[in-house]
């Protein structure tokens, strides 16, 4: 196992350690970087995976890269807000992504996968020197959007390598997730949360769309 961070890695091989295989492996990792990594990873994001089935002897690619809204158009985006704001973002596909991998593959329960990634949302993780210097420089983009710094719990004005950050929404939409499943993120009560929040700031993706 092998990730960007060592709590990550750490959650891979833990599940390895309890019995679980490659895939389940991947949907630990992939959730505790959304936790120690927030400027990288995460729920709302997209990824592509590519894997080897060795029962199978075969190679597969799954795209979860989701696509632009369909109210985008030319005229509404500037440089600034292509990047930045609820303008934005594609369609999420990490979630989807994650567990279709793990519907098909996987062996562990989802409540085990995401064990490590709602701890440490809850109780903090300590930040690494890389940490840091990203935070800095994602805190002027955070701090243009109110309920996106609400969702980090962390002392902003004395923040150093050691500092704690906490995301307890976080923790929240992961155990949602580690509950209900795809259908939780995308069609049930955490997509109706995201998708208000999302067009509350003037945000284009519909309710469809996600599910």
């Amino acid at each position: 196992v092998a990730s960007a961070h060592p709590y990550a890695t750490e959650a891979g091989l833990d599940i390895l350690r309890r019995g679980g295989n490659a895939f389940d492996a991947v949907v630990a990792v992939a959730t505790t970087l959304n936790v120690v990594e927030p400027f990288m990873s995460g729920m709302g994001g997209i990824g592509v995976a590519l894997v080897y089935i060795e029962k199978e002897k075969r190679t597969r690619v799954l795209n979860f890269s989701g696509h632009a809204p369909k109210a985008a158009d030319p005229v509404l985006y500037n440089e600034d807000n292509i990047e930045t704001g609820p303008l934005a973002p594609l369609i999420p596909g990490n979630v989807g992504g994650w567990l279709t991998m793990h519907n098909e593959y996987g062996s562990a329960d989802r409540s085990t996968l995401f064990r490590r990634a709602i701890s440490y949302a809850s109780e903090g993780v300590a930040l690494t020197p890389f940490n840091v210097a990203n935070v800095i420089l994602a805190m002027e983009r955070v701090q243009q959007f109110e309920p996106s710094l609400a969702a980090l719990d962390f002392d902003t004005k004395n923040l150093s390598i050691g500092s704690i950050l906490r995301q307890p929404m976080l923790s929240d939409s992961l155990a949602a997730v580690a509950d209900g499943g795809i259908e939780e993120f995308y069609e049930g009560k955490l997509g109706d949360k995201i998708i208000e929040g999302h067009q509350a700031l003037g945000g284009i993706i519909g309710r469809e769309e996600l599910a």
